[in-house]
């Protein structure tokens, strides 16, 4: 609105100054006619002439730069026009697409729904699945504890077996006394307290001597002909919980020789003895195979 008010202006006072011009050049040629009818040289009037030429002058050169304003201003109207229309278009254009999103709207919005649902049972599948590996892990951490109890046991077991069916015994003195530091006895008698003291010193031998260091040895005297063991020292049925109870001599094997002395004062009835040398391992004994030596045979002491 505004530059076509300008453009206005401009053409009417263009208009204007064309009137004008037209009216002095009447005039100039009026006067000039006068004068060259008079022939009167009027200095006053050639002033005014001199002047009015000037003004006509000008107002050509104002007359142009109107008319280049004006093409100027007609352009940056052409201008603002094509920009005016790319704008017009561009908002006709968001306006189709948001139409076209208003109408998509109610589609969109149910997808929406069916994706928080999927959402929602991929969420459950997920935790499903975190909890199955959990439980896996669990059943692979007890299945591999339960591999090394296994292994262990099986370990256990192999060196049990080694140590029962390997394992030399050395006997390098067994001597029968009645007292601990008395005379050797060659022979016993049934029925009588003449043997007492059993004093025995031995030598573990193994293909593998680590399998036997730290084990527990039993070493028991056993009659022959009942296979009863021999108890240490005595039994007291006053006391059936006494360590004297015991039916042999434990020990931890650490290095040969070993030395022990065995001590019962009970009446002797049997007349076939012998030693027997057990591996003791959680609670259970394995008598060694080569761990058996005969000790009394007939009531005569097998001192070699």
């Amino acid at each position: 609105m505004l530059l076509t008010g300008t453009v206005g202006l401009l053409s009417d006072r263009l208009v204007k100054q064309h009137k004008y011009i037209s009216y002095q050049q009447n005039v100039v040629q009026r006067l000039s006619g006068e004068l060259r009818g008079e022939r009167l040289l009027n200095k006053e009037l050639q002033r005014e002439i001199r002047l009015l030429e000037d003004s006509i002058a000008l107002l050509e050169h104002q007359k142009a730069d109107l008319a280049r304003q004006l093409d100027r201003t007609r352009s940056q109207m052409r201008r603002l026009q094509q920009s005016l229309d790319l704008m017009q278009s561009k908002i006709a254009a968001l306006e189709a697409e948001i139409s076209e999103l208003s109408r998509a709207r109610d589609q969109y919005q149910a997808r929406i729904e069916q994706m928080e649902i999927e959402k929602r049972q991929l969420l459950d599948s997920l935790a499903m699945l975190q909890r199955q590996r959990h439980e896996t892990e669990q059943a692979e951490q007890a299945q591999a504890a339960q591999s090394e109890e296994k292994k262990e046991e099986a370990a256990r077991l192999e060196r049990i077996r080694q140590v029962v069916l390997r394992t030399a015994v050395q006997w390098d003195e067994v001597r029968l006394s009645k007292k601990a530091e008395g005379g050797a006895l060659s022979q016993i008698r049934p029925g009588t307290d003449s043997w007492r003291f059993t004093k025995v010193r031995f030598s573990l031998g193994h293909p593998q001597p680590e399998l036997l260091f730290g084990q527990t040895f039993v070493l028991q005297i056993v009659d022959a002909d009942t296979g009863k063991p021999m108890p240490y020292l005595e039994v007291n049925p006053s006391f059936p919980d006494s360590p004297n109870n015991t039916t042999g001599i434990r020990f931890t094997f650490s290095n040969n020789p070993v030395e022990l002395t065995f001590r019962n004062d009970m009446v002797k009835e049997g007349r076939n003895y012998e030693l027997q040398l057990f591996l003791e391992d959680s609670g259970r004994q394995y008598r060694l195979v080569h761990g058996v030596r005969p000790l009394v045979r007939d009531g005569k002491v097998i001192s070699h």
